[in-house]
């Protein structure tokens, strides 16, 4: 059964939506739908792959290239798809706009720019700089003497 004929409801009941979340809400449920439907669109086009890709040296580049490219959309989207029913969850359950690192509130001109983001502004800037500059040595660790 293909995601456009099956959309699972992430609760069983009709939740109640804080109005001040209700434009989130539904932004958030409609880009749902999206990339569900974006997912079989992609899965569509590696499951109509019938030829192996050696046949003709440029239909099977092409071949080739089209199929990594669906597969880059499906992860992508997959990932946002993650993001996406994890701020729904947030939202039902009370814990939205509140930043998961700082505990401080997120803007509502962040959270309507991005709404399933889960940090502030500041908080997210951090976490980028640490993740380019990747984990650092200790001094131990770049000390040409022997650890004892």
């Amino acid at each position: 059964m293909n995601a456009a004929m099956y959309r699972p409801s992430l609760y069983h009941t009709a939740p109640q939506i804080p109005p001040r979340w209700r434009w989130h809400y539904d932004k958030m449920q409609s880009l749902r739908d999206r990339l569900l439907d974006s997912h079989d669109d992609q899965f569509g086009q590696l499951a109509g792959v019938e030829e192996p890709f050696g046949v003709d040296g440029v239909d099977s580049a092409s071949r080739e290239t089209d199929h990594e490219a669906a597969l880059g959309i499906l992860a992508r989207d997959q990932d946002m798809l993650v993001e996406v029913n994890a701020a729904i969850r947030r939202i039902l359950e009370g814990s939205y706009g509140i930043c998961e690192a700082s505990g401080q509130p997120i803007t509502p001109d962040r959270l309507r720019a991005v709404p399933w983001t889960r940090y502030t502004r500041e908080v997210e800037t951090r976490l980028e700089q640490a993740a380019r500059s990747g984990p650092r040595p200790t001094r131990h660790q770049t000390s040409a003497e022997p650890q004892s």
